[in-house]
């Protein structure tokens, strides 16, 4: 699902040119309707059309304008994965989609600026954040808003504790687990008992996680949410380098 963020809107929002089209339509997630979408949004492109003629655009001229919207008619797999809204917005070659969790009137706005007065509630009612589940079996990261949350691939971290200790000694990954009925005893200087290992690997796990969350959020001013049980949230809180408190 592409969301609309405050800066999405900013940047349309300061497009004045010729022929800024917007389009506006409800769709469907799943069942027969879901057929029937790809011909509303044909019927609103002959709207937009309509209204370019009717500013004395030439039809020539109005079908070039409007034909990076016939692969959107055209695209099956673009109008079988949609929310509850649409939101289209054209202007030269420059085209931008939205499905969005917002169900729209049907309806097309040819301007000099687009027509982005539907969008407002997402400004104030769907503010972006991120839920990091922790725990030792698996670590998610998922993106939410108040009406949806989608997973998102941690990129080049571990899927879990287990798995990072595999690559990083597959030896300590045995101990990690206390191969045997007798717990493990580490010797040599400042010598530690197998739990304060256990908590250094998984700390060392969460400095890893931490870098490719970093990735994820760079440059985004979004809160993070971490779920989990208290002694895993402690230890990332140690680790972070993103989440200030």
């Amino acid at each position: 699902m592409t969301l609309i963020t405050q800066t999405d809107i900013k940047t349309l929002a300061e497009t004045q040119q010729p022929y800024c089209i917007s389009l506006y339509m409800p769709t469907h997630r799943g069942g027969p309707e879901v057929r029937q979408d790809p011909i509303r949004f044909k019927n609103l492109i002959q709207d937009a059309r309509e209204q370019l003629m009717a500013k004395q655009v030439s039809e020539e001229d109005a079908d070039a304008l409007l034909k990076p919207l016939n692969p959107l008619f055209e695209d099956a797999a673009f109008w079988q994965h949609q929310s509850d809204g649409l939101a289209v917005f054209l202007q030269g070659e420059n085209l931008q989609t939205y499905r969005l969790p917002l169900q729209f009137y049907e309806f097309a706005v040819v301007s000099d600026r687009f027509h982005l007065k539907p969008l407002l509630p997402m400004l104030t009612e769907n503010r972006r954040f991120y839920i990091l589940a922790l725990s030792q079996n698996q670590v998610q990261l998922f993106q939410a808003t108040r009406y949806n949350i989608t997973p998102v691939k941690l990129a080049g971290v571990p899927q879990n504790i287990e798995e990072f200790l595999q690559y990083d000694d597959p030896e300590r990954q045995v101990q990690f687990h206390g191969g045997g009925n007798a717990s493990p005893i580490y010797h040599g200087q400042g010598a530690t008992t197998a739990e304060d290992k256990k908590k250094n690997d998984i700390l060392r796990y969460f400095q890893q996680l931490d870098n490719g969350l970093r990735d994820i959020l760079q440059g985004q001013e979004v809160p993070v949410v971490l779920a989990g049980v208290e002694y895993l949230l402690s230890l990332y809180r140690d680790a972070n380098t993103y989440l200030q408190p």
